[in-house]
């Protein structure tokens, strides 16, 4: 005699709807960039508080989160581990980590070989710099 078959049930359906919905939260873009993301707002929440300009804030968490993520992930190609995808870092760098980008290159020697994160860089760079220069005015008094 066979064993009787069982019927595998379906999850339950989420009322989550749109790009939530879409997204796979299990993919490591997904969970990098949400923990990059808490970890950067985190930082410049903290800055803002402490009487810094929110734009100045934002640079400086996202510079601190992509700066930590360089070392990580120099750490675990090195150990062989789970890494951070390449479009995270171009997403942290692109959104303000660009500081935390180079030092982190530089500082970790990791990524130095790949022309887009060059590249990605160098345009993060000037497009922040470029924004840098519109607020100019209104970033003159925060900074010391």
């Amino acid at each position: 005699m066979s064993a009787p078959k069982t019927r595998q049930r379906r999850p339950a359906p989420t009322r989550q709807s749109g790009a939530l919905q879409r997204l796979n939260w299990r993919s490591p873009h997904v969970r990098a960039l949400t923990t990059a993301a808490v970890g950067a707002i985190a930082i410049a929440l903290l800055l803002i508080v402490l009487g810094q300009h929110a734009y100045v804030a934002w640079l400086a968490g996202w510079s601190v989160i992509t700066f930590i993520c360089y070392g990580y992930d120099k750490r675990q190609a090195q150990a062989d581990g789970p890494r951070i995808p390449e479009l995270s870092f171009h997403v942290m760098t692109l959104l303000g980590g660009f500081v935390g980008g180079w030092i982190g290159r530089t500082f970790w020697r990791h990524k130095t070989l790949h022309p887009s994160f060059l590249a990605i860089l160098l345009i993060s760079t000037v497009l922040h710099v470029a924004l840098m220069g519109l607020l100019w005015p209104e970033l003159r008094p925060a900074m010391p």
